[in-house]
């Protein structure tokens, strides 16, 4: 298949309208030639429709970018959501992104000057938050120093344990060769990494692309990282660990699979009241201290996040074993 400058980015959303705005508004700021982007929102039921908010772009995306709008009649998932945005993207380069991440004005450039000539090739992009907004919280901080473009990591090939879709591309050949996001998984996580694995399993080769970038625009917090891992851990990953057994090792929480099997390695992690308390309960005593130092001038250590996101997975581990 011959690639041309042309990209379709899918856009599934589960939101307020007042982030369709914010993200719209980056999209009219692309320095990219007009008629070339194709946008697809995906309203997976939103409880306010979004119907209107796009709509009133569409004047403004007049002659510049052709936007679709479908909204979903149930909330799906998003593995359901963006399927429906590949079956209508018309192009043969497809980006993936979530609607908190703001693309910078050149980042379409970056991006189809790196596939040119490429077929079968995935890529993610540099995703970070705004410096200006990391001392207001320590946990965006630590948020933040995850992503890779933190890590100064070049531009190259990378593992697909970092397959995620809040900023991924992919050409056509490959999801008409390997097929799009796997719909069994509806629950927080796992759709994305479940796709990289056959990205990896198919031998194609994955990209780090540093100078395209998006600013993140949410506001994560310790607390709603906490609860996507308890259900990421018992009821996400067990779908892909019985579809991809041999990923366990290579997961990105594997120490966490590890754990579930022997507790006291949770000693490595310095916590020791583990042994004297109950774990929710201990989980819930770190958040909410976590939650009262997030905005001072003390510094939270990375070490803190970490036991509190790996009592989470391992509290969900254990409820994946009640059920079995």
């Amino acid at each position: 298949m011959q690639y041309n400058d042309k990209i379709s980015i899918v856009v599934p959303a589960y939101c307020e309208p007042s982030k369709v705005k914010r993200f719209m508004d980056a999209i009219l700021n692309i320095d990219y030639p007009n008629n070339l982007v194709e946008l697809i929102l995906i309203d997976d039921c939103s409880p306010i429709s979004l119907a209107e908010i796009a709509g009133s772009y569409a004047e403004a995306f007049k002659d510049k970018i052709n936007f679709l709008f479908h909204r979903n009649q149930k909330n799906s998932g998003r593995a359901i959501s963006r399927n429906v945005g590949i079956s209508l993207a018309t192009n043969s380069l497809i980006m993936f992104i979530d609607i908190d991440n703001l693309l910078e004005p050149n980042a379409l450039k970056m991006i189809v000057s790196f596939f040119h000539g490429k077929s079968y090739t995935a890529a993610r992009i540099n995703i970070r938050i705004d410096p200006a907004r990391l001392n207001t919280s320590n946990y965006l901080r630590y948020f933040d120093s995850r992503y890779l473009g933190a890590r100064n990591m070049p531009e190259g090939i990378i593992s697909t344990r970092f397959f995620a879709s809040d900023g991924i591309i992919l050409t056509r050949d490959i999801i008409d060769t390997i097929g799009g996001f796997d719909e069994t998984f509806y629950h927080y996580g796992c759709e994305d990494e479940e796709l990289g694995i056959r990205v990896s399993k198919a031998k194609y080769d994955f990209y780090f692309l540093p100078d395209a970038r998006a600013e993140d625009s949410d506001t994560p917090t310790l607390r709603r990282a906490s609860e996507r891992m308890v259900v990421y851990a018992s009821k996400s990953f067990p779908v892909l660990k019985e579809k991809h057994p041999e990923c366990v090792k290579d997961s990105l929480f594997s120490s966490y699979e590890v754990m579930l099997e022997d507790t006291k390695l949770l000693s490595k992690l310095l916590i020791k009241t583990i042994h004297i308390l109950p774990l929710t309960t201990t989980r819930k005593i770190l958040l909410w201290l976590c939650d009262k130092l997030d905005s001072k001038t003390i510094k939270i250590p990375d070490f803190v996040y970490k036991v509190v996101l790996a009592l989470s997975y391992i509290e969900g581990g254990r409820l994946r074993q009640l059920r079995m």
